[in-house]
């Protein structure tokens, strides 16, 4: 455990600042919808080769959908040859 610095030290305790209040009803996030727009080479739809490393959608949905509470909706244009 840290020790308190003497009296009339020039060392001052480090303190965290405070956050600011949050809302009444909790996070103002919540329920707000968001759109992510993404560009990526290739596809990453399921089925594709790389389906399993659209590392993109699922850490945004996780922090944007889980943490915060906010709807999320991604539109992600794809060139497709062929």
């Amino acid at each position: 455990m840290a020790r308190a610095p003497p009296p009339g030290s020039p060392i001052r305790r480090r303190t965290t600042p405070s956050r600011p209040p949050r809302s009444p009803g909790g996070s103002s996030s919540v329920g707000k919808p968001v759109y992510v727009v993404a560009s990526r080479g290739g596809s990453y739809e399921p089925g594709a080769p790389r389906a399993g490393s659209d590392y993109v959608r699922n850490y945004l949905t996780a922090v944007l959908g889980g943490t915060m509470g906010m709807e999320v909706d991604f539109i992600v244009p794809e060139l497709r040859v062929g």
